[in-house]
């Protein structure tokens, strides 16, 4: 064999070997743990969404220390130390948190140690209390509840078991405010953030933008920051385990740690339209569709405006 025959297919091997992504092997494959699903290889990439322990993935190929992933038809990157051929036992504690989330829509609704009105009253519960749901009996509700760290009963008519927006009708007028805050935010896309200049031309940080959008579109103030917001549209808001369950032009909040709170405006498939701290910039961002891990609660602010007119 000739030198510079040698010579190719020792650098056609080094090629194989170093330059191009290795395969990996095919099967079912999932989370250890709730991780990151990122746009590219590396921890500085965009975060498509976090993905749920024991989410299940499509193994496409290896780069370095990352995988490239098909997750619901989507294609993407987990860290390679956070896979296994198999599923991880969860705990107590994961399984709950797992559970549908509902919340009470009422003050001083009692949870009861049986099904019934008879039954002892364990606690009195508050509105906006987060309950996971257990089982269903008749007319009642099994849940845990969150904070109390509690089990009971409540009556199925003091919980959001379905999102509260669906028990409003959109009207000619609501229509209306989401399509006019719905203009103003795209108006507004690649505005700079900034907490300090959100009232000025050009800057806007996240509750000023939505906060601005429903102004413009109402007349009606909103609330000046996530939590006002919260507050005051509480009778609008519901839990979201899944983006399909919040309407287009519907606020969406993220209120998980004293300094993580964040809200946005949503556009419809999975689409939020915010300004982003970590970008700097009001954007768009897509996210899972069929499983909000980040997105906790909708907001019908159009029925809130049309209501306080």
């Amino acid at each position: 064999m000739c030198f510079r025959f040698r010579y190719f297919l020792y650098v056609t091997f080094i090629f194989l070997i170093i330059g191009n992504p290795v395969m990996v092997r095919a099967g079912s494959w999932y989370t250890t743990d709730r991780i990151n699903f990122r746009k590219g290889p590396g921890e500085d990439k965009e975060i498509y969404s976090v993905l749920e322990k024991n989410t299940k993935l499509a193994l496409i190929e290896k780069e370095g220390d990352w995988i490239k992933v098909l997750v619901d038809g989507k294609e993407g990157y987990v860290k390679r130390q956070y896979i296994a051929d198999h599923k991880t036992k969860l705990s107590k504690k994961e399984i709950l948190a797992q559970a549908p989330l509902v919340f009470v829509l009422k003050d001083e609704v009692n949870l009861r140690e049986k099904p019934s009105k008879k039954s002892e009253a364990l606690a009195l519960l508050n509105t906006k209390t987060r309950c996971r749901v257990l089982k269903k009996k008749g007319k009642w509700i099994s849940v845990f509840v969150e904070g109390l760290e509690k089990k009971g009963w409540v009556k199925i008519d003091y919980l959001s078991l379905t999102p509260v927006i669906l028990r409003i009708a959109d009207t000619d007028v609501t229509l209306a405010f989401r399509e006019k805050a719905l203009r103003y935010a795209h108006r507004h896309l690649g505005d700079k953030y900034s907490q300090k200049k959100r009232n000025k031309k050009g800057y806007a940080d996240c509750s000023s933008l939505v906060r601005d959008a429903y102004f413009k579109a109402s007349g009606v103030k909103i609330g000046e920051n996530t939590t006002a917001q919260f507050d005051l549209m509480q009778k609008y808001i519901y839990p979201v385990s899944s983006l399909n369950q919040v309407a287009v032009g519907d606020l969406v909040y993220h209120l998980s740690g004293s300094n993580e709170n964040h809200c946005g405006i949503y556009l419809g498939e999975g689409v939020v339209l915010h300004a982003s701290q970590t970008k700097k910039k009001v954007k768009l961002t897509s996210f899972d569709l069929n499983k909000s891990t980040y997105w906790e609660y909708g907001c019908n602010a159009a029925a809130y405006c049309q209501d306080h007119r």
